[in-house]
């Protein structure tokens, strides 16, 4: 998480960068087009039938293949006997224009009715191959009126493609009437590309099935329905470690709220004010400590430990000391200038030391997927994460190093892809691997899912990213949280996690810290304690785990109904 607000997207729930794509106006595209163009079906209703819808955020239209806007190549085609894939569309995008882009590749001439008795399924096997991690690929469906009126769209976070893992990754689209409004009468099948930034390219290949009943099981099912039964059952006695962010304790956040009310088994620094920057650092071996000493001292009480991240170059070291960034402190995204790369390595291993004793880890930057969250190459990623490891391994062998960890778990092929200078894997220099999650919501205590994007498929999809990579590591996830604008309800639970009443909210973290230990993941960190944004509907009392609520005057205060049942979590499930 950073300082600068994020933009929650509700993926399943319409209403996107593509709501603006119309149903008439279609691109058609065919063999004479100055690139390979369309091998069309047999078939007029069937795939691989393709057509190309393009949208640009600043509204302005453009030509295929014009000097500013994407230049695009693909081909579509039958696969006879392709494992139950008939059909593949593979294609290269750059963006040359001057906007953010997005596309779609609608897979029917016309669109289909909406089957009320089983709804609509598309499965595909994706590879997708991408210069910007920001950029999202999926199959999904356009959602329609009788009338062709646009509704919406669906297109569910199972449904979504990562980048640049090896391979081709399964994924479905498996749309029930029950999820969508009694308008909607089509449905239209479509492979959609957004967030193309300036510049990026995307190469991908698709190979999808006909679209059909949704009664069928999604790939992610069989591992939710044994997480609903775990989560019924008693869990077993190996425990987690489980911890938070805090913004501003020691500090303002104290004298506003009083003492932290939640059990905690470590604190996270990232969040913390005096360290989410390395403001410690002032010079080459010159340091500060203050802050350090005093963020330590407040937290490593009582059996406490502390999670140092190294993540951001003080602007007077940073390889781009002007260049904004995501924790808006400029400088902050760029590695270190190579000059002060030994420096950096010495900053690394006094820290360990003041602090040796105390850590439960150390993670290597913070979210490097994230828009101004790092600007330089994988191998500088990797080579910082090396010098981190060997640092701190150098004073204390015992202290865990937590690889780069990205804001989602589609970001993980950038990160487990990173090589050093010597070409040596990014996880051969840590003990933990995974990623931040944000969004996704339990089952609860009788296996029924509290949202549509569930914790299963987030963590399977980080056991899936690793095993493609061969990696078999240890999982952490050292920020968790719940949007309460970007998280969908369920037909057991409509009320989203914003909106519901603080004992349900607080169940719903309870069943969430349950459903990780049953998953065996080894460390958490909840974000935040006290973040300090009071939306009245996305975060109420201004915390994605809602450890605050607004009081009647309006103002923030703790929610006890919510921290008593973390705190029951923390002493069922961690790690004494």
């Amino acid at each position: 998480m950073t300082r600068r607000q994020k933009q929650w997207l509700g993926l399943t729930g319409g209403g996107l960068l593509l709501a603006a794509l119309t149903v008439g106006g279609w691109l058609w595209l065919a063999p004479g087009e100055p690139f390979t163009g369309l091998v069309q079906a047999q078939e007029a209703t069937a795939p691989p039938f393709v057509r190309l819808d393009t949208l640009f955020n600043d509204g302005r239209a453009r030509g295929l293949n014009a000097p500013d806007g994407l230049q695009i190549q693909y081909e579509a085609h039958r696969t006879p006997n392709a494992g139950g894939f008939p059909s593949e569309l593979t294609f290269s995008i750059t963006n040359r224009s001057t906007s953010v882009a997005n596309a779609a590749f609608f897979l029917t001439q016309a669109p289909l009715p909406l089957d009320a008795a089983k709804g609509h399924k598309l499965t595909a096997e994706i590879e997708l191959q991408g210069s910007d991690p920001r950029t999202l690929l999926g199959i999904g469906y356009h959602l329609l009126g009788s009338a062709g009126n646009y509704q919406g769209e669906f297109m569910p976070e199972h449904a979504l493609a990562a980048q640049n893992l090896p391979g081709f990754q399964r994924v479905v689209a498996a749309l029930r009437p029950a999820t969508v409004n009694g308008n909607v009468a089509q449905v239209l099948p479509r492979v959609s590309l957004m967030n193309l930034e300036p510049g990026a390219t995307v190469r991908g290949t698709v190979r999808w099935a006909p679209s059909g009943g949704a009664d069928d099981a999604e790939p992610q099912q069989a591992a939710a329905r044994a997480t609903a039964q775990a989560t019924a059952a008693p869990v077993s006695p190996q425990q987690m470690l489980i911890g938070a962010s805090f913004h501003r304790y020691p500090g303002i956040s104290e004298r506003r709220f009083g003492p932290i009310k939640m059990d905690y088994q470590f604190a996270r620094s990232l969040a913390a004010d005096g360290m989410s920057g390395m403001e410690w650092w002032q010079g080459e071996d010159r340091y500060d400590w203050a802050q350090v000493d005093a963020w330590a001292a407040y937290h490593a009480r009582s059996g406490r430990s502390l999670l140092v991240v190294f993540s951001g170059s003080p602007r007077w070291a940073s390889a781009a000391p002007n260049q904004p960034s995501a924790m808006d402190l400029p400088g902050y995204a760029a590695p270190p200038a190579k000059t002060y790369w030994p420096a950096y390595g010495r900053m690394v291993r006094e820290t360990v030391k003041r602090l040796k004793g105390r850590l439960v880890g150390v993670e290597c930057w913070n979210e490097p997927d994230l828009i101004g969250g790092f600007t330089g190459t994988p191998t500088e990623l990797a080579d910082l994460c090396k010098m981190v490891a060997e640092n701190t391994k150098a004073v204390d062998t015992q202290v865990p190093v937590i690889c780069p960890q990205p804001e989602s778990p589609r970001g993980l092929g950038l990160v487990l892809g990173a090589r050093t200078t010597q070409g040596e894997p990014i996880y051969q220099y840590c003990d933990y691997i995974g990623s931040h999650l944000y969004g996704h919501l339990p089952n609860d205590a009788q296996g029924q899912p509290y949202s549509s994007n569930a914790i299963s498929d987030a963590v399977q999809r980080m056991r899936d990213a690793s095993q493609r990579f061969g990696v078999n590591k240890p999982l952490a996830i050292t920020e968790y949280g719940i949007s309460g604008c970007g998280t969908t309800g369920s037909p057991a639970h409509p009320v989203t996690f914003g909106q519901m009443p603080s004992a349900d909210a607080g169940e719903a973290m309870y069943q969430a810290i349950r459903q990780f230990k049953s998953m065996n993941v080894g460390l958490l960190a909840l974000y935040s304690y006290d973040h300090g944004d009071n939306h009245p509907q996305c975060r109420p009392g201004g915390s994605f785990i809602r450890t605050m609520k607004r009081g009647p005057d309006g103002a923030q205060q703790p929610d006890e109904a919510v921290i008593q049942r973390i705190n029951q979590a923390v002493k069922e499930f961690g790690r004494p």
